[in-house]
Parts: structure tokens; C-alpha cells; sequence
């Protein structure tokens, strides 16, 4: 939320804190918020390859729900948790299940809405496994959904 203030001086979040991940935001708002930062929305095929890492299992991490992972309806205090408290990914990216829905550039044919992904504080764990997705309205504006920004740079090697 520091950031995101920061960049379009405003916070439309409903949990409010500096490290809490942006929420009520809509697609258009994260959108151009990653896009003044010089990065984007990834598209839902992007999302999830960051998100299984080359995982083939329900969840990124394994077969089994597992709460060191995700914060979720069962362990969330129905609310936001500050990014980064749960383990991470094998790409090391934090939260990709579970705290926030996240935005992505993509949409699916058969509906007028943009794809999220990753469940959220309010989903039970089974929204947490790495295949599960739900559309909105790029309109709307829920306290269970944010993003993550992505850069289509490459990392400089230092080799």
C-alpha cells in the first residue's frame, strides 16, 4: 500500500496498512498502476507458471493444504496479513496463494470479466490449489483482490 500511494496518491484499500497488499482496487487501477511503475499485469498463463514453478501438484507446494503457505478463510482472521509472512514459492515470490485474488491481463471468451488468480483471505484452502480462477468485471472493486506487477525485462547476469 506504501507504494501504491506513493505512485497514485491514493489507497482504495479496506485493510488498511504500509505492508498490507493493495485491496478494492479494480483492474484498470492496477493496471495503470503497474504500468506507471514501468511493469504490467501478467497474463493468466504468465501467473501461473511464476506461481507452479514447474510444480505439477495441486498446490505449488505439494498435494496437501498446507497453512505455512497461504492465508486463508481458516487461518486469515478475516483479513489481509502483511506480504511476505508466509514461505514462499520456488521462484520465491510470496503470497501467490492465498492473502488477495490477483488481477491479471487476461479474460476468458465465455465471460465479459478479467481472470484472478491465486484465492484469497476469504476463499477456503481448496481455492489455494494452483489451477483454480474466477473472473470479475474490471469495474469491480472487492476487499479480497489486488495484483502483483511483472517485468517483461530479463535479469542482468552478472556471470
Amino acid at each position: 500500500q506504501k507504494e501504491f500511494k506513493k505512485v497514485m496518491n491514493v489507497n482504495p484499500s479496506e485493510f488498511r496498512g504500509e505492508n498490507l497488499p493493495v485491496d478494492r482496487v479494480d483492474w484498470y487501477q492496477a493496471r495503470d498502476y503497474c504500468n506507471k511503475s514501468g511493469k504490467r499485469l501478467p497474463t493468466e498463463a504468465e501467473w501461473e507458471k511464476s506461481a507452479r514453478y514447474g510444480s505439477e501438484s495441486q498446490y505449488y507446494w505439494g498435494e496437501e493444504a498446507d497453512d505455512s503457505y497461504a492465508w486463508h478463510w481458516d487461518n486469515s482472521g478475516r483479513k489481509t496479513h502483511p506480504v511476505g509472512e508466509k514461505k514462499p514459492n520456488k521462484l520465491g515470490l510470496y503470497d501467490i496463494a492465498g492473502n488477495v485474488w490477483e488481477w491479471t491481463d487476461s479474460h476468458r471468451e465465455t465471460t465479459q470479466g478479467k481472470v484472478l488468480r491465486g484465492g484469497s483471505w476469504r476463499n477456503s484452502m481448496n481455492a489455494m490449489q494452483s489451477f483454480k480462477w474466477i473472473t470479475s468485471l474490471p469495474i469491480q472493486r472487492f476487499h479480497y483482490v489486488g495484483f502483483r506487477c511483472v517485468s517483461s525485462k530479463l535479469p542482468v547476469n552478472n556471470n
